[in-house]
């Protein structure tokens, strides 16, 4: 079977709106109810941009990607496989593995995480057993150990001449605080978010950290706070109620087999990405009821706490379902040339239809579009 990416973006364009808005509470923090968001529709999306990823037999992915945009480019690993990072430059084209696991000269034994310096080398998070490394691979294809971390990490960020901090969430009994931060050498300078779950947890494989203007934003599964690293501190910057899809709070009473029983039965949500600028968040949410699993993606503006939202399901793909960031005023996200025209049919653009050609692989396609909210 074919797998595929996809890749779209959204310019953003807020006229006016009617939704219930959220508040700032005492401490600062934006309080959020899901239910209050507006729908919007596809309709509010105006197309403006297509294009299309190279696909062929040696970059074939699965839908669990993790993207990250760069001058350079678009980095992708596969959040399912972890075996690599793929290099595609800004017209779509692709370069290669930037870099790969395997047991070969410069092949990592393991991979979970990475970013991208603003050189254009790579940065990778490697766990395995109970410790953690950061490595480095350079534009030129060298790869070098930065160093070792006696924590359990699945997640990462760069904080440049600062060190790293890296997030090891719930994972009892492995970890007693769900953020570290460490100096290049790998020496653990600091703690944060104390881990209380008594219980053996499962370890999860999840993107944890985002940039933001003021620092870097933290999200976690199990959690419906939104926290923000700065100037050497955690604090919440928001904070959504799920209504009845909440964590309850037996969850963290049981044993992991059990609370997951919980959660299947009661449905549940939590934050599967985060991005932000000065005037946005936007979140994917997703949300798993006993009448099946589908997604929730929010936008959020900062000043006045008003949300949007659409949504799409696993058996109905939609083209803004999987939001991968902001730049410069626009919103990306991943699609599929199947689901443009799908979606779209004959409403393609005439300048954009050479575009769109069929090919032996449903290939990524880069969409760029306003979208208008009444």
């Amino acid at each position: 079977m074919i797998k595929r990416i996809r890749v779209i973006s959204v310019f953003l364009i807020i006229l006016s709106c009617n939704s219930k808005p959220g508040f700032y509470d005492e401490s600062g923090v934006l309080q959020l109810k899901l239910e209050d968001a507006k729908l919007i529709d596809n309709k509010s999306f105006e197309i403006t941009d297509l294009i299309p990823l190279e696909t062929n037999l040696q970059n074939l992915m699965t839908m669990e990607l993790r993207i990250r945009a760069h001058k350079d480019g678009f980095f992708i690993m596969d959040a399912e496989k972890f075996d690599a990072v793929y290099h595609f430059d800004q017209s779509g084209k692709y370069l290669g593995k930037k870099a790969e696991v395997g047991e070969g000269p410069n092949q990592l034994l393991g991979l979970q995480d990475f970013q991208v310096s603003e050189d254009g080398d790579l940065l990778l998070l490697s766990s395995i057993g109970d410790q953690t490394s950061i490595y480095q691979k350079s534009k030129s294809g060298e790869l070098s150990k930065i160093s070792d971390v006696d924590y359990l990490a699945g997640s990462f960020f760069n904080l440049k001449d600062q060190g790293f901090l890296l997030a090891g969430g719930y994972n009892s009994p492995f970890v007693s605080h769900r953020v570290v931060k460490s100096d290049s050498k790998g020496n653990i300078q600091d703690s944060f978010l104390p881990n209380d779950y008594t219980n053996t947890m499962i370890p999860l494989s999840e993107r944890s950290f985002y940039e933001s203007i003021d620092g870097v934003n933290y999200t976690e599964i199990f959690n419906n706070k939104v926290y923000e690293y700065s100037n050497g501190k955690f604090s919440t910057v928001f904070e959504i109620d799920f209504g009845k899809y909440s964590i309850p709070g037996e969850f963290w009473d049981v044993d992991i087999n059990e609370g997951f029983e919980i959660l299947m039965e009661n449905g549940f949500a939590t934050y599967k990405s985060l991005f932000s600028n000065s005037n946005f968040y936007l979140t994917n949410i997703h949300v798993q009821s006993k009448s099946g699993f589908y997604k929730k993606v929010v936008l959020i503006n900062k000043e006045n706490g008003r949300s949007y939202f659409w949504e799409a399901n696993t058996q109905d793909e939609d083209l803004f379902s999987d939001p991968i960031g902001f730049k410069n005023g626009e919103v990306m996200f991943l699609s599929y040339h199947s689901v443009l025209t799908a979606k779209l049919g004959n409403q393609v653009p005439i300048s954009f239809e050479s575009k769109l050609e069929e090919t032996e692989f449903d290939y990524p396609v880069l969409v760029r579009a306003k979208i208008n909210v009444k």
